[in-house]
């Protein structure tokens, strides 16, 4: 090993050391599986719950997270014959970030779920895995991870030290209690009508009280504009603005939350539509597609007139002139396969992100710019390219021409692949 060779690797290695303390540091959230019960019971559910603690001015985020943002997960793995039920979201918090509103939590959060084991067990001790994953956010947003387990005995349950954690979970989720609701298209507003909770007027008790709505999908409102609330005889009503992704056939299903007299109450709702005068299908604020696609347009040519794309334009221009002989029909074909390339290339890396978000990925394109580790390792990727620029060492003809021999063919299939 050359003397030059040494100085790298021991210069990488001391680069090292502060991306390892910040992936270490870099935890939020401390998060542990708890149990409601210290045993269980053949075919008898029980309750364990997910328990985040969130460090200061850091938040995790609801089922629905708002404008930015991504829900906590759970992936089990447990014994043979047992099943895990859904997650239950405890009422949120409005979390305002610029101009931007997103929805979850801070400090602590208790997250139920309920265990189902099998109608039959033999006597034994039985582990619960789950893998965690949830996104914490502050300035910057970080994808954390956690392997949690839990460990129980057959015997007679009896409740834990956690069960007053429980208790008060359960008193943050949202009650079914059979309300009846309805919505009506307003042009850029929607409002909803809640008559089980109209005014008792002869009690002299119509004072509003603090509302929130939180709709379980995302998009069908304009988290950050006011919510508008009425009360009258014909019930509570709320006002509010379409979202990007509002269209009449959306559920707007969600939550209600009444703050009253010191008391909070949280009620499911899943609202039908009534006396529409219903607006077309991406109306409100949905950007129609002509216009996507002019925004799209004018993007990608404030894009090709920067500084360090215009001059190599040029180059690609002649580089097609050139293969084409200069016959005007073959360069304006030769364009055509070099956009081809280009366009085809973005919608692979549109269908990889869409295919891994459908499996429950939690990405999108620049998402992996928010992870520390990430931007570390391209810190060090371009360390190393300054050094190979300065000529410290140099990485073989093949391999860095692995892409350029595919464009320097003849014919279309070099202006597609300089196209890729």
């Amino acid at each position: 090993m050359s003397q030059i060779t040494k100085r790298i690797l021991a210069l990488l290695g001391l680069l090292t050391l502060p991306l390892l303390a910040l992936s270490e540091q870099g935890r939020q959230v401390e998060a542990n599986l708890i149990s409601e019960v210290t045993a269980i019971e053949a075919g008898k559910p029980f309750w364990v719950a997910l328990k985040q603690d969130i460090a200061p001015e850091w938040h995790t985020y609801w089922r629905n997270p708002g404008d930015s943002g991504a829900a906590t997960t759970l992936n089990w793995q447990l014994p043979a014959g047992f099943t895990a039920g859904e997650i239950q979201w405890p009422v949120p918090e409005r979390l305002p970030y610029g101009p931007l509103m997103n929805f979850g939590y801070s400090n602590t959060v208790v997250f139920p779920v309920q265990i189902t084991p099998p109608a039959s067990l033999p006597d034994g001790d039985y582990e619960l895995k789950a893998r965690g994953r949830w996104l914490v956010c502050k300035d910057i947003c970080i994808p954390e991870t956690a392997e949690l387990t839990l460990t129980f005995r057959m015997g007679t349950p009896a409740l834990a030290e956690t069960a007053t954690l429980f208790a008060e979970a359960r008193a943050r989720l949202p009650v079914d209690a059979g309300l009846t609701a309805s919505w009506q298209d307003e042009g850029d507003y929607w409002s909803l009508l809640i008559p089980d909770m109209a005014p008792d007027t002869a009690a002299g008790n119509a004072e509003t009280p603090a509302v929130d709505y939180f709709p379980y999908t995302e998009g069908v409102m304009d988290n950050p504009a006011p919510q508008t609330i009425t009360l009258n005889p014909d019930g509570l009503g709320i006002r509010l603005r379409k979202g990007y992704d509002f269209t009449p056939d959306k559920s707007l299903a969600g939550i209600v939350v009444v703050r009253e007299q010191g008391l909070t109450s949280v009620y499911h709702i899943d609202p039908v539509a009534t006396g529409a005068t219903a607006s077309p299908a991406g109306s409100g604020n949905a950007m129609p597609l002509w216009q996507a696609v002019l925004f799209a347009l004018l993007g990608g040519m404030i894009l090709n007139l920067m500084p360090c794309v215009f001059p190599v334009l040029s180059i690609k221009v002649l580089s097609l002139v050139r293969q084409a002989g200069g016959d005007r029909r073959q360069v304006r074909l030769h364009g055509w396969v070099y956009g081809a390339g280009v366009v085809l290339s973005f919608i692979a890396i549109a269908a990889v992100l869409i295919g891994l978000r459908a499996g429950g990925a939690q990405i999108g394109w620049g998402f992996q710019l928010q992870s520390p580790v990430v931007i570390g390792l391209l810190v060090y990727l371009f360390f190393l390219i300054g050094l190979n620029l300065s000529g410290w060492f140099e990485v073989g003809n093949r391999l860095m021409s692995a892409g350029q021999s595919l464009t320097e063919q003849e014919g279309l299939k070099g202006s597609f692949f300089t196209g890729v």
